[in-house]
């Protein structure tokens, strides 16, 4: 197959007041794909390639390699990969944010994956957390231990498929909230509560910080929950003063070739939020 540039059009500078969310949908192969440590050498940081050898199972180490090649394919679309303006780094929490080498606008980003999807966010708003869960069975034990007294009031009130979809909107948006902050599970989950639009689905949500000493820092805060695909739920939350565009794209990985030889690719098909039977098949090549 010939290995072509990105098709004229793809690339899109991140404009201010404006949140670009790329998941990709994780095929079944894979999982198992035998990525070793020479070929993860090839895309990862010492750092992260440290991280690479502690997983003790193959499917952890393929998805932390393929986000990260999916953040270099989606860095060079939105107009920032080009000619190494920015370089990654993380924080003292681990926590991935690019620094500028030309001087251009501080990029904020971050990155979640779960079982079948990776997540990434992208702003030049402020600080950003993501969250991506697969959506599994109810977790009443953890939503008694983690929630909030007003959260936990309308979590029991629900039943069902509803109650599902309650906890996962909360438990992502909590998840987004931390990873925005900065420091992570340092704030106890039932110190803020969120307010869910119910039946108003243009409503976003809002967060109520119930202890401020422990709690998470007051923000301003802005916050997009949605679901990708049937399987997954996930939440973003960036700190702006603002409005805030929040724009999502789901992506799929058609075909991977995990051997980093050049040449080498990586197919993504683009849903069309416009006619949902409807792909764009986009060809990156991020050899140079």
């Amino acid at each position: 197959m010939t290995t072509l540039d990105p098709p004229a059009g793809t690339r899109d500078d991140l404009s201010p007041g404006q949140v670009r969310i790329y998941s990709l949908v994780v095929p079944p192969n894979c999982r198992e794909l035998p990525l070793g440590r020479a070929t993860a050498a090839r895309v990862l940081s010492p750092a992260e390639l440290e991280r690479f050898d502690r997983y003790q199972v193959q499917h952890r180490r393929n998805d932390l390699v393929l986000s990260r090649v999916m953040l270099r394919l989606v860095m060079d679309e939105l107009g920032l990969g080009r000619d190494g303006d920015f370089e990654l780094a993380v924080d003292a929490n681990g926590k991935p944010h690019a620094l500028s080498r030309a001087g251009r606008p501080a990029l904020y980003l971050n990155t979640s994956d779960t079982a079948g999807m990776i997540t990434w966010a992208f702003s030049r708003q402020g600080p950003l957390g993501c969250d991506v869960e697969w959506v599994g069975l109810d977790k009443d034990a953890i939503a008694e231990s983690h929630f909030a007294p007003p959260e936990l009031a309308g979590y029991r009130a629900l039943a069902g498929a509803e109650r599902t979809r309650r906890f996962y909107e909360l438990w992502t948006l909590k998840e987004a909230l931390l990873k925005a902050d900065g420091r992570g599970l340092g704030i106890p989950l039932d110190s803020f509560s969120f307010h869910l639009a119910g039946a108003d689905p243009d409503l976003p949500p809002a967060v109520e910080i119930l202890d401020p000493r422990t709690g998470p820092a007051p923000g301003p805060w802005r916050f997009h929950s949605f679901r990708p695909d049937a399987a997954h739920q996930a939440a973003v939350a960036v700190q702006a003063a603002g409005d805030v565009a929040f724009r999502t794209c789901l992506l799929r990985a058609e075909r991977i070739y995990p051997t980093f030889t050049p040449p080498w690719q990586f197919v993504i098909v683009r849903d069309r939020p416009s006619a949902a039977a409807e792909t764009d098949t986009v060809f990156f090549s991020p050899e140079r």
